[in-house]
C-alpha cells in the first residue's frame, strides 16, 4: 500500500461511526488533510481490494419488523487483506 492508502486506512479505522458515508469521508479527510475526492477514491479502492471492509448497523422499526439499510451507523474495519505498514 502507498503512504496515502495507509493514512486513509488508519484514519478510517480510527474514525467515529457516522450516519452516512459523506460524513465519514469528510471526517477522514479532515483528520489527515487530504481532499475529499482523494479519500473517497482511496477508500473505494481499499474496500475493493479487501484491505478495509465497510460495516453498518441496520435501521429497523421493531414494531413492524421493518429493516432498512441507510439510517443506521456506518464504519470501517480491517479487511481480510489488511497488512500492518512495514517499518523501513
Amino acid at each position: 500500500m502507498t503512504d496515502l492508502e495507509h493514512k486513509v486506512a488508519a484514519a478510517a479505522i480510527a474514525a467515529d461511526r457516522s450516519r452516512n458515508l459523506i460524513g465519514l469521508e469528510s471526517a477522514i479527510s479532515n483528520a489527515i488533510g487530504v481532499s475529499g475526492k482523494s479519500v473517497k477514491a482511496t477508500l473505494a479502492n481499499l474496500v475493493k481490494e479487501f484491505v478495509l471492509k465497510i460495516c453498518a448497523t441496520p435501521a429497523r422499526n421493531v414494531a413492524s419488523g421493518e429493516q432498512r439499510f441507510g439510517a443506521g451507523l456506518i464504519w470501517y474495519e480491517k479487511g481480510e487483506m489488511w497488512k500492518e505498514p512495514s517499518k523501513a
